[in-house]
């Protein structure tokens, strides 16, 4: 089973399993309304773990804390999915003098709500070493992938947890 995180509108497609959506707002009806902070879920109870852009939206001092507790409830063979925003991407841009809506957004997110505004960026090694620090993987079993604007990361659990 996924567990996706803070999904809001954009309902991701989990074609392999099923999925439990949780978010904040009521709103957009997850399936469960709760804190990223704290999953009301017990350890290891998910196949598959995945949170696209919302990680950006906690202060930087919170993100090893939160990539725990994400990673606390991926069981044994599971797998923690993680993309955000590359700031890498977004320095290039301005570098070149490009200033649109996509730099915008990748740096403060697009604003439409309260909870729409990122506190914290990210390069590809930061995520990957701070997602290596929650002890899911070793450095080795994590894989990253860069899309124009984005970092996703896979970090596969070890069978035994």
């Amino acid at each position: 089973m996924t567990l996706d995180i803070g999904p809001g509108r954009n309902m991701q497609p989990h074609f392999d399993q099923p999925v439990v959506r949780v978010d904040r707002r009521g709103e957009v009806k997850p399936h469960v309304i709760a804190d990223a902070r704290a999953l009301p879920f017990r350890d290891g109870v998910f196949s598959t773990v995945y949170a696209s852009h919302i990680l950006e939206h906690f202060h930087w001092k919170e993100v090893p804390a939160i990539l725990r507790e994400w990673a606390r409830v991926v069981m044994g063979g599971g797998e923690l999915q993680v993309m955000v925003p590359n700031l890498e991407w977004s320095a290039l841009q301005i570098q070149y003098g490009i200033v649109d809506e996509f730099v915008l957004n990748a740096l403060f997110g697009r604003q439409e709500n309260h909870l729409d505004v990122h506190r914290t960026g990210f390069v590809p090694t930061m995520l990957r070493d701070l997602v290596q620090q929650t002890g899911i993987c070793k450095l080795n079993q994590i894989e990253m992938r860069t899309y124009r604007n984005s970092i996703l990361i896979y970090a596969k659990r070890s069978g035994d947890a």
